[in-house]
């Protein structure tokens, strides 16, 4: 499993570099906007959002809000999606914590575990 990781990363590593040194912007953002709709369609999958319509607008919902912050930003809402992506990871940690010592059980509503995908 570790030679597999190791061989992706050796593959994608120069790929990301050329894309963030070479590509406009606006083709970067489209790009990591792909990646970051395959991990929303995976994340829906992980969390067993089963219900197909919601699962149509909560995957719906991610373009959404991409096109939002990239024509919306300004330094208030940068600095905002900053902090909330940084107290994600706080609140990821605790998460993870009380997940391990329960056992593996996860007993939060597929509704939270939805709002951690757009994080």
């Amino acid at each position: 499993m570790l030679k597999w990781r190791v061989a992706t990363a050796a593959i994608l590593i120069p790929f990301v570099i050329v894309v963030l040194f070479f590509l406009n912007s606006l083709y970067v953002g489209l790009l990591f906007g792909i990646v970051v709709l395959i991990a929303g369609v995976e994340w829906a999958k992980l969390i067993k959002l089963d219900n197909i319509p919601v699962r149509i607008v909560y995957i719906g919902s991610f373009p959404v809000l991409m096109t939002v912050f990239w024509y919306g930003r300004s330094d208030g809402l940068v600095f905002t999606v900053l902090a909330m992506g940084v107290l994600w990871w706080l609140l990821a940690m605790v998460w993870m914590a009380a997940y391990l010592k329960r056992g593996a059980k996860s007993d939060l509503p597929v509704s939270v575990k939805a709002f951690a995908g757009y994080f």
